[in-house]
């Protein structure tokens, strides 16, 4: 049986899940509008989130049996290999998830995983060839050019709409956040707040390895072939 329900999530499991909200959250392409300066600070925290991870809130609550249980689920989760853990000092101050969790938690909440972040980053690869790259504006460069997030929608489009919007901010986003909180993919934004993509050096190497590139093949079309059932009707 399949479980859907907060009701029916264990505490450990609902703790992970809003680790990966707050994960998700802070990666999100930020569209810089005029007057916004906010983006320098969202960057740096990007910057160090394999270092740092994201803030643990503690439980509300003053009950010290409570607290002491939150800490063991905790302990728990990074011993099982599901959390990384910021300890400085000895004391927790932020935690993310490893890649197996990550992959768990998306496929547990019906969310993209790393395999459709691979195949968005093959469509920039293949873009990054063409005229409709960009490679004369910053951060860009002609290995890694500046690509439309309108050009990685399924189909591609040229141009920001209203009926495309829905589209970028949450289907593209939530196909590249696997890539994105590993140092794959990054983002930028013009004035009018349309966003861009681009592959980091990391996720240069792994687009250019011959070899996993085959292998991504093969998994992509094995996950994307439709389910038959072979007994006879």
């Amino acid at each position: 049986m399949t479980r859907t329900t907060p009701a029916q999530l264990s505490a450990a499991e609902v703790f992970l899940i809003r680790v990966l909200a707050k994960t998700d959250g802070l990666f999100a392409l930020y569209r810089f509008e005029g007057g916004q300066h906010a983006g320098s600070a969202i960057w740096a925290r990007c910057e160090h989130f394999l270092e740092s991870g994201v803030t643990m809130v503690s439980p509300n609550t003053k009950d010290a049996a409570e607290r002491v249980a939150y800490g063991r689920m905790v302990g728990a989760l990074t011993r099982a290999d599901m959390l990384a853990r910021n300890r400085p000092r000895g004391r927790t101050r932020g935690v993310r998830l490893t890649p197996a969790a990550d992959e768990i938690l998306r496929a547990l909440c019906g969310l993209p995983g790393l395999l459709e972040s691979f195949a968005a980053m093959q469509r920039m690869v293949a873009i990054g060839e063409t005229d409709d790259a960009i490679t004369y504006s910053w951060p860009a460069t002609k290995e890694a050019p500046l690509i439309r997030e309108t050009l990685l929608l399924d189909p591609p489009e040229r141009t920001w709409t209203e009926e495309n919007d829905f589209r970028l901010t949450v289907t593209l986003e939530s196909h590249l956040a696997p890539a994105r909180w590993r140092g794959y993919v990054e983002t930028a934004s013009d004035g009018y707040g349309r966003g861009y993509y681009f592959l980091t050096p990391a996720g240069l190497a792994i687009m250019r390895d011959e070899q996993a590139g085959e292998r991504l093949a093969l998994l992509i079309e094995a996950k994307n072939k439709p389910a038959h059932n072979d007994r006879a009707a």
